[in-house]
Formats: C-alpha cells, sequence, structure tokens
C-alpha cells in the first residue's frame, strides 16, 4: 500500500517535536483544567486492589478491603460520599486479588482473575459460574478476556501457556487466543498469537516471553505477539480477517512495532487510539488511528517537559469511547494526567486534551458509564470528574 504523501511529509513533523498544540481553525484555546475546574474530593481510605467500570447509575466496581479480607464491591457516588454494595466474600472469594468486570448487565457481572473466570448474580449475591478453565490451572494466566455472547457466555480470552492439543503437556510459555464456553464450561476454540501459519516460531520451553499485544475490537482482535511479529487481526470466531487497522500498523512499523506501545479501540468509530514509539530517541506519543478517510494518522499535540515521556500502557478508554485518560512521567513535576475527547468529525480528531488537577495518583482510575465521568483514587481520597455535561461545542465553533 502507498503511504499518504500527507502523513509522512508533515504529519509526523508534529509527531517529532510534540511540542506544538492542535492547531485547528475555530478551537478555542484549553485551560489545564477539565470542566468543571476542580474535581468533587470524596473520602475513601480503604485499600483498593483493582477497580473498573459498571453499567450501573453513578457507579464504579472495584475490589478493596485489608489483605485476606478482600471484597467485591459496587461503589455509588452520591454527592460527596460513597456508598458501597457488597458482595458477601463467603459467597465469592476474590482470586489473587485481581478481579475486572469485563461485560455483564446490572444483574450479572462477569469477572476476570489470573487463573478463573466468574460470573456473579448481584440480585442474589450468588456465584453463577466458577471456570477453572483447562489443563495444569495453577500455571494458566488469563492476561484479557472479551465478552463476545452474553447468552451463551462465551468469552475471548488471552490465555497462556500454550499447551498440546488434549491439553496435557505444556509445550511453551507463548500466549493463545481462546474461545471458552463458561456456561458448558469447555474450550472451544484455540489460536496461537505469534503465527498465522497455525504453528509457534517459540519453541523453546524455556522462554516464557513477554505478555502480546492485544486489543479488542467490536467484533474483531487485532493484536502481536511481541515487536518481532507482524500485526495480525481475526473475527470473533478466531478467523483470520483482513482489517485496515492492521495494515496500518504493519505499515508505520517504525512507530508502532517496538515493544513499548498500546492501543485502544473505539467501540463505535472508525478509529483506534496508540501510544506509539519513535526509532530515534525512544519518546513516546499519542496518536489516533482512523480508516475510513485520511489521513490514517493523527497524532495529538502535547507539550512535554524536559525529561517528561507518555507512560506508554496508561491508556484507559470510556465504554463510550468518547474519553481516554493517559498520563506522563519523569517531568520535573512529576506524572501528568491528561483527558482526550474523541470525535473524528472534529479538525485532528479529538480536542486537544485537558490536563487534570491531580497532586497525587495512586494507579488506580476507571469511568463512571452513567452518567459518564471520571473516578481516580488519590490516597485517602477518591477524585471524580463529572463528565455528563459536557459539550465540546462550547470549545470549537460548530461541527
Amino acid at each position: 500500500m502507498k503511504k499518504n504523501r500527507y502523513i509522512r511529509g508533515l504529519t509526523f513533523i508534529a509527531v517529532a517535536c510534540l511540542s506544538c498544540t492542535v492547531g485547528t481553525q475555530g478551537v478555542k484555546k484549553m485551560e489545564k483544567e477539565i470542566w468543571p475546574v476542580n474535581p468533587v474530593e470524596i473520602n475513601f481510605k480503604d485499600r483498593i486492589i483493582s477497580i473498573f467500570p459498571v453499567v450501573l447509575n453513578n457507579s464504579f466496581g472495584m475490589v478493596a478491603g485489608k489483605p485476606d479480607h478482600e471484597t467485591l464491591r459496587i461503589g455509588i457516588i452520591s454527592g460527596k460520599k460513597i456508598e458501597e454494595n457488597v458482595f458477601p466474600r463467603d459467597a465469592f472469594e476474590v482470586a489473587d486479588e485481581t478481579g475486572t468486570c469485563f461485560g455483564g448487565d446490572c444483574r450479572e457481572m462477569y469477572m476476570s482473575s489470573r487463573r478463573i473466570l466468574s460470573v456473579v448474580d448481584w440480585t442474589s449475591k450468588k456465584l453463577i459460574i466458577d471456570y477453572w478453565g483447562v489443563g495444569k490451572v495453577l500455571q494458566n494466566t488469563y492476561q484479557k478476556t472479551k465478552l463476545i455472547n452474553e447468552e451463551s457466555k462465551k468469552v475471548i480470552t488471552v490465555f497462556s501457556p500454550f499447551y498440546n492439543q488434549d491439553y496435557s503437556e505444556i509445550l511453551n510459555g507463548s500466549s493463545s487466543l481462546t474461545i471458552d464456553d463458561l456456561k458448558n464450561k469447555k474450550r472451544i476454540k484455540a489460536i496461537p498469537i505469534s503465527s498465522e501459519s497455525g504453528d509457534f516460531k517459540i519453541n523453546d520451553k524455556s522462554d516464557f516471553g513477554r505478555d502480546p499485544l492485544v486489543s479488542f475490537g467490536p467484533s474483531y482482535v487485532i493484536y502481536r505477539e511481541n515487536h518481532e511479529y507482524r500485526w495480525l487481526a481475526v473475527n470473533n470466531d478466531l478467523e483470520y480477517i483482513e482489517h485496515p487497522l492492521k495494515d496500518t500498523l504493519n505499515e508505520y512499523k517504525e512507530y508502532f512495532g517496538t515493544d513499548f506501545v498500546s492501543m485502544e479501540i473505539s467501540p463505535d468509530q472508525p478509529c483506534a487510539i496508540a501510544i506509539g514509539q519513535r526509532e530515534i530517541g525512544r519518546s513516546h506519543f499519542v496518536a489516533i488511528i482512523q480508516w475510513n478517510k485520511a489521513p490514517a494518522i493523527m497524532p495529538v499535540g502535547l507539550s512535554l517537559q524536559q525529561g517528561e515521556d507518555i507512560e506508554y500502557n496508561s491508556l484507559l478508554l470510556s465504554p463510550s469511547g468518547r474519553w481516554v485518560y493517559f498520563n506522563t512521567t519523569g517531568g520535573p513535576v512529576g506524572s501528568r494526567h491528561f483527558l482526550l475527547y474523541i470525535d473524528l468529525s472534529l479538525p485532528g480528531g479529538c480536542l486537544p486534551p485537558f490536563e487534570l488537577n491531580v497532586e497525587r495518583y495512586d494507579n488506580k482510575a476507571t469511568w463512571i458509564t452513567k452518567p459518564e465521568g471520571f473516578v481516580m483514587q488519590a490516597g485517602d481520597k477518591m477524585l471524580y470528574w463529572d463528565l455528563s455535561k459536557f459539550d465540546a461545542r462550547s470549545f470549537i465553533g460548530g461541527f
């Protein structure tokens, strides 16, 4: 595929300096803090293990509590306090303290931990399904999971290690994409991540390698084993397909062909948000990758301070696909935190990043879905930004 001259000649000049702002006509100058100017500060002193969005009003999910007393909870924001709906520990004991929600409605919640996939019923406070997978359970890892059919309770997972056909022997430490049927507690299909041929290129049993980079789209998966392999695409049946996002990532391997990149795919817009890495200088940048029109890659303008870089694995895309969070590290003031509003109808595909007024961050942040908002833990407080009344038209002269 012939490379777009505009992208090659102009767009990545902006990426290379990353000192320019998005100079789009009609866009008002942004203040550092997002609307509202300051977040709502809520006292919350409990220890949080993991935090994740749920489809409940003014709520987020979390695994929290003292060591050996962690419980699955729903935090409900009410003014300047958080009310908690706690799932009894004797009904569902959180496994290895890394539970996250990857689907479900207001009644059922799908949870994943390192070795177990579970479904809990919040109405009856009962554990419905406890799926331990296949093979040598204590050596298994579910790195990432996507719900593809709620009625039949089928999921796609990123799973390691790689087994022989009857799961009696571990062949190597590489990863697979799998389809698992939680309802009937069985594996339906597995394909290797590193090779389209169906055979692993990594054969050394001692090579447990790096985790692969896998991004879930609505009806497809974009992935690769590591920087030595090309990006591949499969549909939700794990059949190899062509996809323009895969082609763009492979074409611009100088930016998306290193180990230290990350990507989130929009659920409803033909685009992805990625953190890429330059070959020269090894610094990072944020870009929107789109595939229905040119240019294919739109870098996000951001002024970085001396010694500062974008943290490559910091992307958090909102369930609506309209907002993404990322942060920087290494600057003279420590980490800085940003929210980016994404809309492909805007010049550049987004508004300039909003810098959040945050002095401390404990690496725990997530989204409120109804109404839309963002919450993060900062010491003994939770910081909450209500994004539901945000109007992009107030920052740009019409669509």
